[in-house]
């Protein structure tokens, strides 16, 4: 029907610019579920951009908190209890790169590269999680077997990075640290670099994985299926367990910014 050979996926490339659905129920002429696609692909985005919204503005409030951005982003709304200068910056940046990236296939693109970078974020919570407990932060509810729980998002994280594939991954990863480099620049983070140096090297070596391996679909896959995903779960439980040590023994007690 697609015209492609059993086992060879690279076939499919061209309908990774639309949505398979519309492509295939418009090229064949299924009316009912051409509209049902038209519906969802609608509605999908706002839902996924009300989750990035509300997600990206706890982290605005989070970092007003920790005092890594202006105290007005911490700032509380007496009537309706949500950080509101947070939800309006973080807001009008989205729609900024959404406007810029509107024209199809670009926003794909963008979708690409921001659950890419998504990922990237969440690969740092199960350790973060893990050294808490090693500086014996108090909580209101500790996670049985929270570090094995870790080790295991951490490597799917790892998986979904790695097969989101090349160039989507390098885009995300300089996008990151692009976007890290001002931020420490604007507001003059001072300390800790060194406990952060895992992170950014794991990041490099997640790139560097989709270039060279097979399931990524790099430009230079000489590492073959099935080692290459036998290589991304070991460097990620490499990478982990760095990651953890690399925790700070206390919770620091100073503005890790300089005001």
């Amino acid at each position: 029907m697609l015209n492609v050979t059993p086992g060879q996926w690279p076939s499919l490339s061209f309908i990774r610019k639309t949505n398979p659905f519309l492509y295939l129920s418009s090229l064949y002429g299924v009316s009912l579920v051409f509209v049902v696609t038209t519906i969802v692909a609608i509605i999908g985005p706002f839902v996924v951009g009300y989750i990035y919204l509300g997600g990206g503005t706890r982290i605005l409030f989070a970092m007003g908190r920790s005092g890594y951005v202006p105290n007005l982003m911490k700032l509380i709304h007496e009537k309706y209890a949500i950080p509101y200068w947070a939800l309006i910056t973080f807001g009008i940046i989205g729609i900024l790169l959404a406007l810029l990236t509107a024209p199809i296939p670009s926003i794909y693109g963008l979708i690409d590269d921001a659950v890419v970078a998504g990922y990237l974020g969440f690969l740092t919570n199960p350790v973060a999680m893990i050294v808490n407990r090693r500086q014996e932060v108090p909580v209101r509810f500790r996670l049985p077997g929270g570090f094995w729980i870790g080790l295991i998002a951490f490597i799917g994280a790892s998986y979904i990075t790695y097969w989101s594939g090349w160039p989507a991954v390098p885009y995300a990863v300089a996008f990151v640290f692009v976007a890290s480099v001002i931020f420490g620049v604007i507001y003059k983070v001072r300390q800790n670099f060194t406990n952060a140096i895992w992170y950014v090297i794991y990041m490099l070596i997640l790139m560097f994985m989709t270039y060279i391996g097979q399931t990524a679909g790099g430009p230079t896959p000489i590492l073959k299926f099935p080692w290459d995903m036998v290589a991304v779960t070991v460097l990620a439980i490499v990478f982990y367990i760095w990651g953890i040590y690399s925790g700070l023994p206390k919770p620091y007690t100073t503005s890790p910014v300089r005001s």
